[in-house]
């Protein structure tokens, strides 16, 4: 992360002219950096999981559609599509 990257780049400055009593920055911000890395991971899962959810989505969007209809338009349909195919 940037941030915690130039954070601890300005402790080290400081430190080479300051002493200082409390832990290096790149130290006291592991368990930031683990939450980061974690959050990074979940965010990359669900981008992932939204892409596949669109693909299929593509793939059988005409179906769902066709299920989504009241009966007497799925009944209308059926005689077209077997009118169609006895033809």
């Amino acid at each position: 992360m940037d941030i915690l990257d130039s954070e601890a780049s300005e402790d080290e400055a400081a430190r080479r002219e300051t002493p200082m009593n409390r832990p290096p920055s790149y130290e006291a911000n592991q368990e930031l950096i683990m939450k980061q890395q974690r959050y990074r991971a979940i965010l990359t899962q669900a981008a992932e999981s939204d892409e596949l959810v669109r693909r299929k989505w593509e793939e059988w969007e005409d179906q769902i559609t066709e299920l989504t209809r009241d009966e007497v338009q799925i009944v209308s349909r059926c005689t077209q599509l077997y009118t169609n195919i006895s033809a």
